[in-house]
């Protein structure tokens, strides 16, 4: 098992190969065209016999440190649609999730995961995401998150948060009880790379990839419709950081008047 999760990570770590020469995306043989722009967020696809990849790419430029951002990412408990709570299977259905991520149910994370691995250079952490999303019925898979903590090549610290759909047997490897799968999608990625510009400055890279055969999501009309959904998932992705480093520094500063109340009232 450990050498079927080794190649299936390796893989689909190589899978995005990118031709300078001949500027563009090739992945898993798929060469991707039909690029487009919609909310900042840059769009490619490409089919090969009834096999469709879908790319969405987008990069902002964060104020606030590296170690921050990181949590706004990680907070994947707190991004939901609260109108599908009810839904809800592993979290309390009470709670009420901060941040809106418009067909996501839940997210479940599970980060005391079964030591039966060999973590990958430059590894710091992983964890495993039980996924619940609604989209004219009720979705589910597992995610594989890995956290990655290394200098880039111009020696610029550097995060990689990375989150694979994994099947449901590799995910038994982690957890006892996971998600039984029934995406249409048979591969999801996405990939978080952070770069520290400048102290307090970071470039946030996020990159999201799917691959279908599935029998309409394959088909050249489906294009508009996926590239919308992707379109506003990413693009959403990268507001929800946003608005909660703003929270970050709301919070901030009212700590730093409570504590110069109380120097006042000494």
């Amino acid at each position: 098992r450990d050498e079927i999760m080794k190649a299936l990570v390796v893989t689909f770590s190589c899978l995005l190969i990118i031709s300078a020469a001949l500027s563009e995306t090739v992945v898993d043989g798929i060469k991707l065209g039909d690029k487009k722009t919609a909310k900042g967020v840059v769009l490619e696809s490409g089919k090969k016999g009834d096999v469709r990849i879908y790319r969405a790419e987008i990069n902002k430029e964060i104020e606030g440190p590296m170690s921050e951002v990181m949590t706004k990412i990680t907070n994947f408990e707190e991004k939901c649609n609260n109108k599908y709570k009810r839904r809800r299977k592993d979290l309390d259905r009470k709670f009420e999730c901060p941040y809106k991520n418009q067909n996501l149910v839940e997210s479940f994370v599970i980060r005391d995961i079964k030591k039966v691995y060999k973590a990958e250079k430059y590894e710091t952490d992983r964890w495993v995401i039980k996924r619940r999303v609604y989209k004219r019925g009720t979705y589910v898979h597992n995610d594989l998150l890995t956290i990655k903590r290394f200098e880039n090549a111009k020696k610029q610290k550097t995060v990689e948060i990375k989150h694979i759909m994994i099947p449901e047997e590799e995910a038994k490897k982690y957890i006892d009880n996971p998600a039984d799968n029934n995406e249409p999608f048979d591969f999801i990625t996405g990939t978080y790379t952070l770069t520290e510009i400048a102290p307090g400055e970071t470039l946030v890279n996020y990159v999201y990839l799917s691959k279908t055969d599935h029998f309409l999501l394959n088909k050249d009309i489906a294009v508009g419709q996926v590239y919308s959904s992707m379109a506003s998932g990413t693009s959403l992705a990268i507001d929800t950081i946003v608005v909660g480093m703003e929270d970050i520094k709301k919070a901030k500063s009212k700590t730093a008047k409570n504590d110069q109340k109380i120097v006042l009232n000494r």
